[in-house]
């Protein structure tokens, strides 16, 4: 999310300060006219609920530079292959394919520029990489924690309790759930060793 954050920050400077023509000719850009900021505040609800995209009528201009549904699939597909066991290469093979996939068809459906696509594929993977770098390797933090404060300081603020590398370990987030599986397998161990004991009288 931090990651995500911080891409979508810059990205709302490059729209601000660029434009460029539209991808698709017969598309209508007419300039809107606000009229108060509950309008505003309702548009942006509209956008989001529609997750910006033309099928579900919503209507973009001129936010190209750079593509943000290539960021979002940029990021799910590296935060899968991170925080995946590293002998899962079927699900990585797949979570690559779905995600080229996913880019392919914004260029087909003329969503954006082929520049758009890799200015937003190079700076989300770049700043993936660079944030878990940073986070892995602690001794680039305590070196100079001052320094750390002040170019980096959302991530110093997140990663700075961290030991290094987390290992990939996936646990029940919701306490109850956690009780209704452990539950679960007492009752399996219960039954497993009632029916090994009653098959060993038998024999």
């Amino acid at each position: 999310m931090i990651i995500a954050a911080t891409i979508y920050l810059l990205r709302s400077f490059c729209v601000m300060s660029t434009a460029i023509p539209m991808p698709q000719k017969e598309y209508n850009c007419n300039r809107i006219e606000v009229k108060d900021g509950w309008e505003r505040l309702s548009r942006v609800v509209r956008f989001y609920a529609a997750i910006g995209l033309k099928s579900n009528g919503i209507k973009t201009c001129g936010d190209y530079v750079f593509s943000g549904h290539t960021v979002i699939m940029t990021l799910l597909v590296l935060s899968i292959n991170e925080y995946t066991p590293r002998s899962m290469i079927c699900l990585h093979t797949l979570n690559w394919i779905v995600g080229i996939f996913g880019v392919f068809f914004i260029l087909l459906g003329h969503g954006h520029y082929t520049l758009d696509i890799l200015l937003a594929f190079f700076i989300s993977s770049k700043l993936f990489s660079y944030h878990h770098t940073i986070a892995i390797n602690m001794s680039l933090i305590s070196r100079d924690t001052h320094r750390m404060k002040k170019c980096f300081p959302v991530l110093y603020y997140f990663e700075q309790d961290t030991d290094g590398h987390i290992p990939n370990e996936y646990e029940w987030p919701l306490p109850k759930v956690k009780k209704v599986e452990s539950f679960y397998s007492d009752v399996k161990f219960s039954f497993g060793s009632y029916f090994s004991s009653k098959s060993k009288q038998d024999v």
